[in-house]
Order: structure tokens, then sequence, then C-alpha cells
């Protein structure tokens, strides 16, 4: 059954289950947030079209409750949404309102009879993210990963930067598996090239011959 929802075209993607932080400062976006905190509703962020304009019907974006809102005194606001439901549009609405509304189709991922393997995405890309600290002289995080394997796939997705055609596909895809193995073809090279950099990089900081071991360990809390 489709639904109406107010749009907001971004050259971002929002994940079901992720946050993100939006600045707000053109008018009509302004009134759209002013919208749905009114009628605690949620809008959806979607790719933009050409040259910025409304994007084509059938277009997949992820619906966005917002969950903080700072108002200031300019009228601009600072936000924090949180990724809901994945839709395509089927139609736009005209009306009174100066933003996108259009009726969308929520879906879900396909069914699965067994659970898909996250053995080596998990070990990727914590291998991934301890490399990128290594390189920023950060410490170490410890990350909890989601246990439900569609939810890991877009938890992973958030953190990692991907070219823009691959975010657009793992937000598309309906399949886990797919998903899955999208990502681990993804962080295979990355984090080869990650770990070799983050040697070189720890190595350096001993001017060549660092008796430190790598990876370094994790610091005790």
């Amino acid at each position: 059954m489709p639904v109406r929802m107010p749009l907001f075209p971004l050259t971002v993607v929002l994940y079901p289950g992720r946050t993100l932080p939006l600045h707000i400062f053109e008018p009509r976006y302004r009134q759209l947030v002013a919208d749905c905190l009114a009628d605690d509703a949620s809008f959806g962020i979607l790719r933009p079209g050409v040259e910025r304009e409304a994007p084509p019907p059938a277009t997949v974006g992820c619906s966005a409750t917002i969950r903080a809102h700072n108002l200031l005194p300019d009228g601009r606001s600072n936000i924090l949404v949180l990724g809901g439901k994945r839709f395509t549009v089927a139609q736009y609405i005209e009306g009174s309102a100066p933003y996108l509304v259009a009726l969308v189709e929520e879906f879900d991922d396909r069914a699965v009879d067994e659970r898909p393997d996250t053995t080596e995405l998990e070990r990727l890309f914590q291998a991934y993210v301890n490399a990128v600290c290594v390189l920023q002289d950060a410490e170490q995080p410890e990350i909890a990963l989601s246990q439900e394997p569609g939810a890991l796939t877009f938890q992973i997705a958030a953190s990692i930067d991907p070219n823009e055609s691959l975010q657009v596909r793992l937000l598309e895809s309906r399949s886990v598996r797919e998903r899955i193995e999208l990502l681990t073809q993804w962080l295979l090279p990355q984090t080869a090239d990650v770990k070799e950099r983050a040697q070189v990089h720890h190595q350096a900081r001993g001017n060549g011959h660092s008796t430190r071991p790598y990876p370094p360990a994790r610091s005790e809390p």
C-alpha cells in the first residue's frame, strides 16, 4: 500500500537503522522539518535527480525519523535522523508544500531460509577499522557489531566510504547475501591497502625500527 511521504533529496545515503546528522538551512526544508515535527511524521531521503531536480519514479530512498532537533536563532537547525524503511517512489503529488511530496512503496529484504555467513565480512571490517585507526594515530574502538546479518550490512556500509554507485546498490539490494558479497568485495582490496599503509606509518613513527608490535595492542580501559 503506497504511503504519502515528504521527500528531501540529498547526495548522501541514509541506511535503515543508522543515524545521520543534517544541517537544515534552505527555507523549503526548514518547512519540511517543521511540518514533520508538528505531525510526528517521517520524511524520505533519496538521491536527487539531474541538476538536483526531482529524481524519477522508482528511485529508492530511506525514511528518516527526527530523533533530535536544535533550532538556531536565525531559523536554521541541526537535526539527527534515524533511518527506517526503504522505499521506491511511486508517483509525485502536486500540492502547496514547497518541498517534494510523493506516494512511496516501502519494501524489506527478501526472506531467506538460512542465516548468511558474515564471518569474513566481520573479520575484514575489523581489520579495516584497526588499520585506519593506526593511520590516524587514534585508539582502536570496541565495535559492537549487529548480530542480525541484514542490519550488520547497513552498519558496515554506513561506517566505510564506498563510491556513490556502491552506496546506491547497497541501499537498493533486497538480498542480504548480495550486500555481504558487495561489501566483502569492496573491503578485500581496501583493507589490504590500508593495512600496508598503516604498517609503514607504524614503522615510521619508530624511525623505521620500531619494536612495538603491529598491529598495536588495544589499550585497556
